[in-house]
């Protein structure tokens, strides 16, 4: 069973599917059932550092243009970055995270546009979201459905912000393993 559960004194609530229906496809349900303006998706394999929900939010407020924020990932008890933002190369579509591998040493502190962010950690305004028909269910169970997201919210005229001052540790794949065909 796939299970979403957030706190309740954030007035959210649990969704349980009876099988791994994919992230496109859970994520999507969240949207639908969301009552806030901005949308924080967090993976179970992250830990947000403190004041990290706080930024994004903060950020999804203070900007009305269509936007998707993303924060700076570390790999697990690390300074070292597993992904600040990214960028994609046309036409294979292939894709590397900024800073990946590089400790940090405040080189990558400045909010910036970048082409992508990873969906381990990131936020939205739900009426971004809805415009864009919400996550493409193709890219099922995982990956890719939000590189196609920033894709398409920047086609539309929208931006990509990379935070550095929402970071976390992630966990990568913890779900699904690196030796899983899906990875």
């Amino acid at each position: 069973k796939t299970t979403i559960k957030l706190s309740d004194s954030l007035g959210a609530y649990t969704m349980m599917f009876d099988r791994n229906m994919g992230v496109s496809f859970a994520w999507n349900e969240a949207v639908k059932k969301s009552r806030g303006t901005n949308i924080v998706f967090v993976n179970q394999d992250v830990e947000m550092l403190p004041g990290s929900l706080s930024a994004i939010i903060e950020l999804l407020i203070r900007n009305k243009s269509p936007i998707a924020v993303g924060a700076k990932l570390y790999f697990p008890n690390s300074r070292i970055i597993q992904h600040a933002g990214g960028e994609i190369f046309f036409p294979r579509c292939n894709t590397k995270h900024t800073g990946y591998l590089q400790n940090d040493v405040g080189q990558f502190d400045i909010i910036s546009s970048v082409q992508y962010v990873t969906g381990a950690l990131f936020g939205c305004r739900k009426e971004t979201l809805v415009s864009l028909s919400g996550f493409d269910t193709r890219y099922t169970p995982a990956y890719y459905e939000d590189l196609d997201f920033c894709w398409r919210l920047c086609k539309m005229g929208g931006d990509v912000v990379y935070l550095p001052t929402a970071k976390a540790f992630h966990h990568e794949s913890s779900s699904w393993g690196v030796k899983s065909l899906s990875f």
